[in-house]
């Protein structure tokens, strides 16, 4: 199972962490695209590009309404050219980053045109790079709900789910996902499956738990969303946390709001990877136990104390990484 890890790129955040994640033993970083909330998402890829020479560099998740898909395809084929081919499409229909310009996330109808033009430009509707024999860049749909779900599975490479990492309710989302791809004509075999994986890191529970709670917020409130609600199966524990949440944060721009009497301890524990590195290597072992192809880590990275970041990094890529590894060997 590889590791990658996304997170906001705030001034300054890309050229710092890039190297580190590589050196780290990480498999891939994802830019968080918000216009108003980050630097530009497109720029502060290419110059992870630039900072890096392995990893797979990406959007987490590249929102589609705020971009004609032909210019996402030709940012992205151009990543895929100055990188050697280490680019990855992550894409979605849209939170924080169109709140915070007035607007909404695309309809679910939108998004599937979308997906299918985005596709046509990336795979060889761009007269600029036809010539030049470069390496398909896969197609990775966020996924937190069942229509969603349906979506991916007529379009994506990559399926990456946002519901959390409890492994029961990740291996029924993995086999729903299968589900679709096969119901779409498709070989369930020839897809990529993961998770976006809240997750933080420290030597006490206590701080990991507390750094963990708003970007637990932020990704249990996916499975709440307009365009999820119905039909959705998910359980109890997280359709009443994801609703109250989802009452609590609205459509705030920048999501910038205290969970902290909604989000309790119990749900973090459950929702997350938040401990110790013992801990995380149990539950990332379980996930990769499923069958996941890969984890993105999500973690706030930008709202953390620097120490906290920095020592949550250390322990993802020192020791849970390395004994997820040689377990898979």
């Amino acid at each position: 199972m590889r590791f990658g890890f996304g997170f906001v790129p705030v001034p300054g955040q890309v050229r710092r962490v890039a190297p580190m994640l590589e050196q780290l033993g990480f498999d891939s970083l994802a830019v968080t695209d918000h216009p108003t909330g980050a630097t530009e998402h497109f720029s502060q890829m290419m110059l992870a590009a630039e900072l890096t020479e392995r990893i797979e560099i990406g959007g987490g998740v590249t929102v589609a309404p705020l971009r004609h898909p032909a210019v996402t395809a030709s940012g992205l084929n151009t990543l895929q050219f100055e990188s050697g081919g280490r680019a990855f499409c992550g894409i979605g229909r849209g939170d924080a980053g169109v709140f915070s310009l007035g607007h909404e996330p695309q309809s679910m109808a939108d998004f599937d045109a979308y997906l299918s033009e985005l596709r046509r430009f990336l795979h060889g509707g761009l007269g600029w790079s036809q010539d030049l024999d470069l390496p398909r860049v896969p197609l990775d749909v966020a996924v937190s709900g069942p229509r969603m779900c349906d979506l991916a599975g007529r379009h994506a490479d990559r399926i990456t789910l946002a519901v959390g990492a409890d492994p029961v309710v990740v291996g029924d989302w993995l086999q729903r996902a299968r589900g679709s791809v096969e119901r779409a004509g498709r070989d369930p075999d020839g897809v990529e499956y993961g998770a976006y994986t809240p997750c933080v890191l420290a030597d006490d529970i206590e701080t990991a738990v507390s750094g963990a709670r708003h970007i637990t917020a932020v990704f249990a409130r996916f499975s709440a969303m307009r365009g999820q609600r119905s039909p959705r199966s998910i359980p109890p524990m997280l359709e009443e946390t994801a609703e109250a949440v989802d009452r609590v944060i609205g459509h705030a721009p920048d999501l910038a709001i205290d969970v902290t009497d909604v989000v309790a301890d119990e749900f973090v524990h459950w929702f997350a990877v938040a401990g110790g590195p013992a801990h995380a290597v149990d539950r990332f072992q379980a996930l990769a136990d499923l069958g996941l192809d890969h984890v993105q880590l999500v973690s706030g990275l930008h709202e953390l104390p620097a120490e906290v970041a920095d020592r949550h990094l250390e322990l993802v890529g020192n020791a849970v990484i390395p004994a997820v590894t040689e377990a898979a060997l």
